[in-house]
């Protein structure tokens, strides 16, 4: 899985592509609760490998992905 964090057209938006699919505009604040809810898309004894791809000043990406995998680890008991 290929998840892209890029810029969007309002400084408090994010644009967030999974894998080809249409881009999701967020907040920017909303990284963290988005890539938790996106650990919810998938079976609990299945852990999706994810590439996360960054291009936006000041958007902590490590730390959003952690929050995925803080969520599925909770999920799938690992």
């Amino acid at each position: 899985m290929r998840i892209v964090i890029g810029p969007s057209w309002r400084p408090h938006l994010l644009a967030v592509t999974v894998n080809d699919a249409e881009p999701q505009v967020i907040a920017r604040d909303g990284l963290h609760s988005f890539m938790r809810r996106l650990s919810d898309c998938f079976p609990r004894s299945q852990r999706p490998v994810i590439e996360l791809v960054v291009a936006v000043e000041g958007v902590d990406g490590r730390a959003a992905l952690d929050a995925f995998n803080e969520a599925a680890d909770a999920a799938t008991g690992g």
